[in-house]
């Protein structure tokens, strides 16, 4: 009987880990549908799997309202599933959100989307290159690629990562290429 309980316990524990509360996040510092964060005011970081190409239409929710258009100019590819998406021309920092990136942690993480609820889950295993989540079965879609992992540091929002592959909690880490990131966003 007491194995019984053991693992009864050891399952509602492993499922209440693929479950934490959204943090609130200001969505003007990503492309609608698009995903990625801003990390400059002409730079943002994506996925290189998702499709995208030079010329492509992005829209960016304003802080005020509506929206600003901005063209894909280039993009560099960092490897490890990362991207620096450049635009043809700045957006106001005033209107949209420029992201830091944070080292991540294991524990609450946000998975941003837009005109569906927000992922509240748990990233559970942080490798060299790889973050993994722990989100409930269903939760992620393919779709969700390229959007943020965001969380909080010291009262700050944080990005860690955005989604590699949305349906499977997977995501890069973006801490450990951070250099190569800044090197790109400056060219």
């Amino acid at each position: 009987m007491g194995g019984f309980l053991l693992m009864k316990r050891h399952k509602a524990e492993k499922e209440a880990i693929k479950h934490s509360e959204p943090i609130t996040f200001d969505n003007t510092g990503s492309a609608l549908e698009f995903g990625g964060a801003l990390l400059d005011e002409d730079s943002l970081v994506h996925v290189m799997h998702w499709p995208a190409k030079v010329g492509q239409r992005l829209s960016f929710p304003r802080k005020s309202g509506g929206n600003d258009g901005r063209t894909i100019a280039a993009m560099t590819d960092l490897g490890n599933d990362t991207r620096i998406v450049h635009l043809d021309a700045p957006l106001d920092p005033s209107e949209h959100k420029i992201w830091t990136i944070g080292k991540p942690k294991k524990g609450a993480v946000t998975i941003a989307r837009f005109r569906r609820e927000p992922v509240g889950t748990n990233i559970v295993q942080i490798n060299e290159r790889v973050l993994t989540g722990a989100a409930a079965d269903g939760k992620l879609k393919s779709g969700d690629s390229g959007k943020a992992w965001i969380q909080r540091r010291d009262g700050e929002t944080v990005l860690v990562s955005v989604s590699s592959r949305g349906g499977y909690g997977i995501a890069p880490n973006l801490w450990s290429v951070r250099e190569e990131i800044a090197e790109a966003v400056s060219n």
